[in-house]
């Protein structure tokens, strides 16, 4: 099944499968949001310490044009709401993760980060 599937999350009772399809991610983000006051900056000053890198950016630009193109994303997020797998609300936690998705560093600085 794809990695963005409806069909697949609905038929698991919205319940994603793994945290590395969207909408496993999404729901992770969501448990994100719930622990920490302030998201993005939390995440982002803990990939900047991991990697090393205190001058890793968040690309806003990219972060905005997935977020203007966020409806699957939106559809997944609100089918897990419905079953009760989702706390916070769709478009709050869909910005956080699309400004983590959007984290710029090279190769070297993501493996240090894991």
């Amino acid at each position: 099944t794809a990695f963005n599937s409806l069909t697949q999350l609905e038929f698991e009772n919205g319940i994603p499968r793994n945290p590395f399809i969207n909408a496993g991610a999404i729901v992770t983000c969501d448990a994100l949001y719930s622990r920490l006051s302030a998201p993005i900056h939390t995440m982002l000053e803990s990939y900047r310490a991991m990697s090393g890198n205190d001058k890793l950016c968040i690309n806003k630009v990219v972060a905005q044009s997935e977020y203007d193109h966020r409806y699957r994303n939106a559809a997944m997020a609100y089918l897990m709401k419905s079953f009760g797998n989702f706390n916070n609300e769709v478009e709050d936690v869909l910005w956080s993760y699309f400004n983590f998705c959007a984290i710029e560093m090279n190769t070297t600085e993501l493996a240090k980060s894991f």
